[in-house]
């Protein structure tokens, strides 16, 4: 409340508010007497109200000062940076869709050094293996020659609904040496081109399938037949029959 509001209040006003202040007036106070006893009044309750806060703020500060204060980790002021390569024998084999599978590997570079100064070191190469489940022994494999240590390609998974595995060969004259495998990975089964006919669909779903258009919609079978060729299956010019007087 400042000086120049209260000295616009009448008299009774102003006892009103000496009263709520708890303040003693004499019953002949005069007007400016009664002004300058609620400023003084005013003053002290901003005076108690600041002393209480500041209280309340080293409260809170004195809770938090006993913790320790590390500094900020490394991982959160700087950029992470992957490495080109982790120099080690790997390949992995990831899905990109129902035909298509991105390889990627690698081999140790010292390992490899080794190889290239071997007369009879015949290069890399992938071995692709076919399963019918994800229990049973091998159907059929092919190798792919890879021209470098370390890389990424695509792979066209032939056979929907097969399992299939990578292995990472260094073909010798003597033999075919494995130097890594993959996980195996399912080539999702292929499917009608009329979502009707598709297997564990209720009467419901049959239905609703009817009533929304799909018929008139295109299918997955000439969508395929009106795209370009994409992935190529091999790498460079790379002869495979080279490779396959060594495959067993």
């Amino acid at each position: 409340m400042t000086r120049e509001r209260l000295e616009g209040l009448p008299m009774t006003v102003l006892l009103d508010l000496a009263r709520k202040e708890n303040l003693s007036v004499d019953p002949g106070i005069s007007h400016e007497v009664l002004i300058e006893d609620l400023l003084e009044a005013y003053e002290e309750d901003d005076r108690e109200r600041e002393t209480l806060q500041n209280l309340i703020l080293k409260i809170e500060q004195a809770k938090f000062s006993s913790l320790p204060v590390s500094s900020p980790s490394v991982a959160f002021t700087q950029a992470p940076v992957l490495p080109a390569s982790y120099d080690d024998n790997s390949v992995d084999l990831v899905l990109r869709d129902s035909s298509w599978a991105l390889v990627l590997w690698e081999v140790r570079k010292k390992d490899l050094d080794v190889w290239t100064q071997d007369p009879s070191f015949r290069g890399l190469a992938l071995r692709v293996l076919e399963y019918a489940s994800c229990e049973s022994s091998c159907i059929t494999f092919f190798p792919i020659p890879v021209p470098q240590g370390a890389g990424s390609r695509y792979l066209h998974l032939p056979t929907p609904g097969r399992w299939y595995a990578l292995e990472l060969h260094a073909q010798t004259d003597r033999e075919s040496r494995m130097l890594a495998r993959s996980a195996m990975l399912l080539a999702p089964p292929e499917l009608p081109d009329d979502p009707k006919e598709r297997p564990g669909l209720s009467a419901e779903q049959v239905r609703l399938l009817e009533v929304s258009g799909s018929a008139q919609c295109e299918t997955v079978k000439e969508r395929v037949e009106a795209s370009v060729p994409g992935y190529p299956h091999r790498i460079g010019g790379w002869d495979d029959s080279a490779f396959l007087d060594v495959v067993e």
